[in-house]
C-alpha cells in the first residue's frame, strides 16, 4: 500500500482540479474544506503559503 498525500491550497483553481484528479493517492481541498478527518485519513499533507495562513487564521479564532 502506498502514501496517500493531501494538497491544500488557498482557493479553488479549476485547473488545477482537473490537472491532479487522475494522479492515484492524491487528495486536492482548499483550506476553507479542510478537516480533521482529511488530515488524519493521509500519510503526507502539503500545504501552499495561502492554504498555511488560512488554516491558522481558521483555527486560531
Amino acid at each position: 500500500a502506498g502514501k496517500s498525500c493531501l494538497f491544500v491550497v488557498g482557493d479553488y483553481d479549476k485547473t488545477l482540479w482537473l490537472s491532479t484528479r487522475n494522479i492515484p493517492r492524491l487528495s486536492l481541498t482548499t483550506a476553507a474544506w479542510l478537516n480533521s478527518y482529511d488530515l488524519l485519513k493521509h500519510r503526507v499533507v502539503v500545504m501552499t503559503r495561502d492554504a498555511f495562513s488560512n488554516c491558522v487564521a481558521r483555527f486560531t479564532a
